[in-house]
């Protein structure tokens, strides 16, 4: 069985393709599934008879410091398409969010891939004084893999 950690959040790292966006100085980084869980009860006991998960969704949420507004025009152009203003198609831009943390010790990496991922929202970008700006960014995709396990 392999074993997970210790890792250190300094070591993540980011990447966004489908199309190829390039970003950096990552923030923040969490790569998630969510479940929707529906349970049933009966009349003649307190506790769960059943559960069945009927819906379950990779999450991204990340912050970055720096990106291409290419990131932003595909967005707004939706599949396959690059704009700099707002385009009349209903298909969203979807795109491959790769994730990796190394070890401490830098023996082992954990690599995690979300694809067909959409954002509803796309800030340009939330400026206040005295800060740096950072890019917060939360999707929801349509698969997710291990595409490398801790040894």
């Amino acid at each position: 069985m392999a074993e997970l950690g210790p890792y250190f959040g300094d070591t993540m790292t980011v990447s966004i393709s489908s199309p190829s966006i390039t970003i950096g100085k990552t923030q923040s980084l969490e790569l998630r599934v969510e479940v929707e869980e529906t349970e049933y009860f009966s009349a003649d006991s307190t506790l769960r008879d059943a559960v069945r998960h009927t819906e379950k969704v990779p999450i991204v949420s990340m912050t970055i410091g720096s990106w291409d507004v290419a990131l932003h025009k595909q967005w707004l152009g939706g599949d396959g398409t690059s704009s700099t203003g707002l385009v009349d198609d209903s298909t969203p831009q979807k795109f491959t969010i790769d994730g990796e943390v190394t070890s401490t010790d830098g023996s082992t990496a954990w690599q995690i891939q979300i694809t067909g991922v959409t954002f509803a929202t796309l800030p340009f970008f939330s400026a206040s004084r005295n800060e740096f700006i950072g890019l917060e960014l939360e999707g929801r995709g349509d698969d997710v893999d291990i595409t490398q396990e801790p040894a």
